[in-house]
């Protein structure tokens, strides 16, 4: 039986609070736990109120996709993917932003208007971030990536919607430690 939001809160207060949501969460949520794996970072998970990894770690992944229940995991940082033409579910988004605490980081498409309104809604001492399309090459119908040292990273990946969430994917991870280097590299070796 999955765990309330309140629960996974409870048995986690002490823990660094990452929750993502959307249409990409999954996709991100992938992406991030493969490269934390690659640089052997331990990390607790939680997809969905079901606990899928517990390491004991001070950081602990939180994929939900029921907008209603994110406020309850009360985040430290919150990652939006992707909206929804609901009302209501925009409403709760916002509010899920609006519940970001002080010192706290707010993470959102740049290419998604709904998203984007409520990333650039004004929120004391709250970051927020806007993600684009990671920097990238296409070369013989391959991708790669190109880092800001103009280093170059074959990948496995397609699609913008893809390369959307990798720029979020290193913004999250450079917030828990994982330096471009590390994300470069280990994004690389991602199939």
């Amino acid at each position: 039986m999955p765990l309330s939001p309140q629960a996974v809160y409870n048995q986690n207060i002490d823990k660094q609070r990452i929750v993502i949501t959307g249409s990409g969460s999954s996709i991100l949520t992938s992406i991030i736990t493969k490269v934390l794996t690659a640089n052997h970072r331990k990390f607790d998970q939680v997809i969905n109120g079901e606990a899928t990894t517990q390491s004991g770690s001070q950081i602990i992944l939180i994929e939900e996709k029921e907008p209603s229940k994110l406020i309850g995991y009360q985040h430290h940082l919150a990652i939006l993917t992707g909206s929804t033409n609901q009302p209501d579910s925009l409403k709760e988004l916002e509010a899920f932003a609006d519940a970001t605490p002080k010192g706290g980081t707010l993470i959102y498409p740049e290419a998604d208007s709904k998203l984007k309104a409520i990333g650039e809604k004004q929120r004391a001492d709250i970051q927020s971030l806007s993600y684009k399309t990671i920097s990238h090459e296409v070369k013989s119908g391959k991708i790669i990536l190109v880092s800001s040292k103009n280093e170059k990273f074959p990948i496995q990946f397609s699609g913008d919607e893809n390369l959307q969430l990798l720029a979020s994917a290193k913004e999250v991870l450079k917030k828990i430690g994982i330096s471009s280097l590390q994300f470069y590299t280990s994004v690389s070796t991602i199939n």
